[in-house]
């Protein structure tokens, strides 16, 4: 799976970028204890969800979310454990209260937010935040792994912590953030009417035009009930978890009708999930022959 969360501006002539001057305030959460007893592949270890709210649920407040970070920590929820026992961490909004709250017009992402190994803390630019009610719940979903230790016999959990501020604590306005995902996703080969359509397409190599990737591949036997298929404004069915073979292999992916912005705006921050082996992911603009923003990531060299 290639999955970029991107935060961008509001509005295109939103209030300049202002120092926070208001005390930051932290709140955390602890998952339940994971006991991991074996090695995992991607998306096997154990989980689970949780609901969160930020500041005081029964009297409903304006919050600016200012980050998310995660930590390996043992029983205890306090002794550092190995990072790499993180698989990752997706922080969820209710859309559509979000939605109505801010009274949005146009559609709400329900990804806020995806930490993974190699990306543990995610802080926005000083001067941006992403607004939500005291009153509206965040669903954490954490997930433990183990690729490299035989025998482990560990025990551990997440500590979450998300900073904010309180609106009536700023002395001067925040410009607010919009949460917007894209996913690198390849054609589910099980759909003949995709494949027949895709192979029309064309693809070309980093730098050209393309439109849908035309990459056929089965969808991991491990994906079932990962929420990564989708059905693309032509009917084509997609998947963001699929079967790499040994080799390399290289996807494009259109991602407009993903993204679905309404208007022009600026990219401010992105966060990345990638399964392992993975070396990059990229969003280009096609139409300017453009890098918006890549992301590397450096396995390791054992294991």
């Amino acid at each position: 799976m290639k999955q970029i969360l991107f935060l961008l501006a509001a509005l295109a002539a939103a209030l300049p970028s202002l120092a926070l001057d208001a005390p930051i305030r932290t709140q955390e959460m602890l998952s339940p204890v994971y006991s991991i007893e074996k090695k995992y592949r991607s998306m096997e270890g154990p989980s689970s969800f949780q609901k969160v709210y930020l500041g005081d649920r029964e009297k409903p407040e304006l919050l600016w979310i200012t980050g998310v970070r995660t930590e390996m920590v043992g029983e205890d929820g306090s002794t550092p454990q190995l990072p790499e026992l993180m698989c990752h961490v997706n922080v969820d909004l209710d859309s559509v209260k979000h939605q109505k709250l801010f009274g949005a017009t146009r559609w709400v992402s329900t990804r806020f937010m995806t930490l993974s190994q190699g990306m543990l803390d995610a802080r926005f630019p000083e001067g941006f935040a992403f607004p939500i009610a005291s009153n509206e719940p965040l669903t954490v979903y954490t997930q433990v792994l183990n690729h490299n230790i035989e025998n482990p016999h560990i025990k551990v959990r997440h500590r979450v912590t998300f900073t904010y501020v309180r609106d009536r604590d700023l002395q001067k306005p925040l410009k607010a953030l919009i949460n917007v995902g894209a996913s690198g996703t390849v054609l589910i080969p099980q759909e003949p009417a995709s494949m027949t359509a895709s192979a029309a397409m064309p693809v070309k190599d980093a730098g050209g035009a393309h439109g849908m990737s035309c990459l056929m591949a089965p969808r991991a036997p491990n994906a079932a009930g990962m929420a990564g298929d989708y059905t693309d404004p032509q009917g084509h069915h997609l998947t963001g978890h699929w079967v790499v073979p040994p080799g390399r292999q290289v996807n494009h992916s259109d991602v407009t009708w993903f993204m679905s912005l309404p208007f022009d705006t600026k990219l401010h921050f992105a966060a990345m999930h990638l399964h392992p082996f993975a070396e990059s992911i990229e969003l280009r603009d096609v139409t300017a022959n453009k890098v918006l923003f890549k992301a590397n990531a450096q396995n390791p060299a054992k294991g």
